[in-house]
């Protein structure tokens, strides 16, 4: 019973949007709000713009972000940080990751897009491809065997992609292809 009262007397329970005195019986009809204040858990890792098209944009996710808000995930997530930093409103997810997966996440800036691109992956037009960097050797003879990635092109880097945010530095000005072939390095915003 305190704590609604204390609440009140310092406006976090409002009544019909005014703060009313803690004897105030509710009438049918009012509405109650309560104002909460929350810290959103942080995320690690720039986003970085690999394309960005009349009506898709590519970016480059870093393991930690939801990609849409979740749980206790609403500003850090990669449609939020995206949509504000490039002034969209409108922004659709094509394809998720999960919150712990890094790599190139494609978001439509408008929902006929974004239905067209869904039906490319259902349809295999367009791949999905998981890929993990694995370091030393496995213990199982059979296993030597599986296909490895090729050893990294000696191709001069791309110039650098426009960094959203966590970047040092001046960002760059990210000109890129997002055409589905190959561009012969690894895309990925690195340290983490």
């Amino acid at each position: 019973r305190q704590y609604p009262r204390a609440l009140g007397s310092v406006g976090l329970i409002r009544v019909n949007g005014e703060i009313v005195s803690p004897d105030y019986a509710v009438k049918q009809h009012d509405k109650l709000s309560h104002k909460v204040h929350r810290h959103e858990p942080s995320t690690r890792g720039a986003v970085v713009i690999v394309g960005d098209t009349a009506d898709a944009v590519a970016v480059s996710k870093p393991a930690s972000m939801p990609m849409h808000a979740c749980g206790s995930y609403r500003f850090n997530s990669l449609i939020h940080v995206v949509s504000k930093e490039l002034g969209l409103r409108d922004l659709h997810v094509v394809h998720r990751l999960d919150k712990l997966t890094s790599g190139l996440a494609v978001l439509a800036k408008n929902a006929t897009r974004a239905a067209e691109l869904a039906v490319e992956i259902k349809t295999h037009e367009t791949r999905k491809t998981y890929l993990a960097r694995l370091k030393g050797r496995f213990p199982s003879p059979a296993l030597h065997n599986l296909p490895t990635l090729p050893e990294p092109s000696t191709a001069p880097p791309p110039p650098p992609p426009k960094r959203l945010r966590g970047a040092s530095g001046p960002p760059g000005a990210a000109e890129a292809d997002m055409a589905r072939e190959p561009v012969g390095h690894p895309v990925g915003g690195g340290g983490g």
